[in-house]
């Protein structure tokens, strides 16, 4: 999260012994933003990824 150009670390995941897909790192990400929306009290404006296949499903 980056907040007034500061970056923040909000959470790790570690995700050695889960599946690699597109699915699971949208399950990911969609708790980390309702993590940031109720913890920090941010809006969500923008998500960035890689252009791999797994970041195509967000």
């Amino acid at each position: 999260m980056t907040v007034d150009t500061i970056p923040y670390l909000v959470q790790t995941h570690n995700v050695m012994h889960d599946a690699k897909t597109g699915d699971h790192l949208l399950k990911l990400v969609l708790e980390d933003i309702v993590l940031m929306e109720t913890k920090y009290g941010v809006i969500l404006i923008a998500w960035c990824t890689d252009d791999g296949p797994d970041g195509k499903k967000i």
